[in-house]
């Protein structure tokens, strides 16, 4: 019997898409602690997830609000920010037309608006901001948003994850038919994918992206080597990839396994359950 063996998958994969575009805020006025993380919603990097503690009270008749800025002046309001009791701000903003934020946005800033506001297009006196270096902003955009050698010109970590979740499916499948046949054939699509041999997945592989995914984090690193905030999430990107990597390496190896045995009497390898587990995990 072709038995699933279900493990917690401990990788956080998401960690590659959100590190190297995180915006620690620093306070103009006071000190604020607490970031501004691109994340994906309905489509890459369309939502921005602001978490701030220790947020001043204003007088009434006075709120804050979050804004996207970019190079050329461009802004985008992500809404009034709400200050709970406890001196917290937490809330996400998605976009509406799934735009890419970090395609174009570089800088996050809070500013101070008047209640009611006689100009909502205009920031008001801006209390705190902090902006992706501006040496890091196109690796960040290799990595998350395109890159041209790339089937589709997809970004590097979204090409990573997306055939990580491509491959999870299959092994999906594999444990789930009944025939050995098509065991085998869907243990086969997962090397197939994690290679870059073709069939189901986009025909570069998990462990091309995972590559240049480290090799690209190392480019933001260098890039602004004095940065110590950069050079921490690009390591634990790196980590995160290293174990991505791993991990699709003996799922790999085990589907191998499976593609070769003569009977259906044989079990998921770890790995490959792993990989199965990944379906329920945000990668489906």
């Amino acid at each position: 019997m072709f038995t699933r063996r279900m493990l917690p998958v401990s990788i956080l994969l998401t960690l590659v898409l959100t590190l190297m575009v995180t915006a620690s805020v620093s306070a103009q006025e006071a000190d604020l602690g607490g970031e501004a993380v691109f994340r994906d919603a309905d489509a890459a990097s369309d939502s921005l997830v602001m978490n701030f503690s220790g947020v001043p009270a204003l007088p009434v008749g006075s709120a804050y609000e979050g804004w996207l800025l970019d190079a050329d002046g461009g802004k985008l309001s992500v809404g009034i920010l709400v200050r709970s009791g406890t001196a917290d701000i937490v809330q996400t903003y998605v976009s509406p037309s799934g735009e890419n934020l970090a395609a174009s946005y570089s800088r996050f800033a809070i500013s101070i608006e008047p209640v009611p506001d006689p100009d909502p297009s205009t920031p008001g006196p801006i209390a705190y901001s902090d902006a992706v270096p501006a040496s890091v902003f196109p690796h960040v955009g290799h990595l998350v948003v395109a890159w041209g050698s790339n089937p589709d010109a997809k970004g590097i970590a979204v090409g990573f994850l997306e055939q990580m979740g491509v491959a999870a499916r299959h092994a999906n499948l594999a444990a789930d038919s009944s025939s050995l046949a098509d065991k085998q054939k869907h243990a086969q699509h997962v090397i197939n994918i994690v290679e870059g041999l073709g069939g189901p997945g986009d025909g570069f592989g998990v462990l091309n992206y995972g590559a240049d995914l480290i090799k690209h984090a190392g480019f933001s690193k260098s890039a602004a080597a004095a940065d110590e905030s950069v050079g921490d999430g690009a390591d634990a990107a790196i980590a995160a990839t290293e174990s991505g990597v791993g991990f699709a390496e003996r799922a790999r190896d085990e589907a191998a396994v499976a593609v070769d045995s003569g009977t259906s009497e044989f079990r998921l390898g770890i790995a490959l359950a792993n990989m199965v587990s990944l379906t329920g995990n945000g990668l489906s």
